[in-house]
């Protein structure tokens, strides 16, 4: 029993590990995949910044950006005076820019360039982008909001599947101790009743083990 008991200790354990370990990825590869698609997103907005209708062009990329990446909350292009010049509603476009209320820095470890910005609140992870045009001149700034909902069912959706592998690996390992331990046991207990008959005077007891272990030629003595 007490070799069960510590098998479970030491499964949960490794369970607890294995989920931290896991759910650190899945949150690094998030942070990875919504820092290429703002980097993207700033890439192909650099030119037509610079046009004098610049929504006509920015406005369609923000558009298929967010309705091809369902868990991305938002997105904004602004350019160097604070103006949105690209969003998903064209109302938005010629205001001012605003950042999204409580977000905070985010520390990440997917390696950043330099101006690249990580935030974060209970709604979105927000990624800041600096739009650079070919002279290397910085015209604006690329905002890109994912939804922190869908990393969150990610992790969930990963660790259900985890728990399920390491709860039937724990099952079989409980079944397979069981089995080793009652063939270890089982002749033990009778070679122990035996000894205790023997003891008692009782010569003609035999003691009935099948095992070829050493308990078994052990007992195999005792019968002799």
């Amino acid at each position: 029993m007490s070799v069960m008991i510590l098998l479970t200790i030491l499964t949960t354990a490794s369970a607890k590990i294995i989920l931290a370990r896991e759910k650190g990825f899945l949150e690094q590869e998030a942070e990875r995949r919504i820092l290429a698609q703002c980097r993207s997103l700033a890439s192909l907005s650099a030119a037509p910044l610079l046009d004098e209708f610049p929504e006509f062009v920015l406005t369609p990329l923000i558009k298929s950006i967010l309705s091809e990446n369902p868990e991305m909350a938002y997105a904004y292009i602004v350019d160097s005076n604070g103006k949105i010049r690209g969003a998903d509603d064209l109302r938005d476009v010629d205001s001012d820019y605003q950042d999204v209320p409580g977000l905070i820095e985010r520390v990440v470890t997917v390696p950043e360039s330099p101006g690249e910005r990580f935030r974060t609140n209970s709604e979105v992870v927000e990624v800041s982008i600096p739009i650079l045009y070919q002279d290397g001149s910085t015209v604006g700034r690329a905002y890109l909001g994912m939804r922190s909902d869908y990393i969150l069912e990610i992790i969930r959706e990963a660790s259900k599947s985890t728990v399920q592998v390491l709860a039937a690996i724990l099952v079989i390992g409980l079944v397979v101790t069981y089995f080793l331990v009652s063939t270890i046991v089982r002749p033990i207990n009778k070679l122990t009743v035996g000894s205790e008959e023997i003891a008692r005077g009782n010569l003609d007891y035999k003691i009935r083990v099948r095992s070829k272990t050493e308990v078994g030629r052990l007992a195999w003595q005792f019968n002799e």
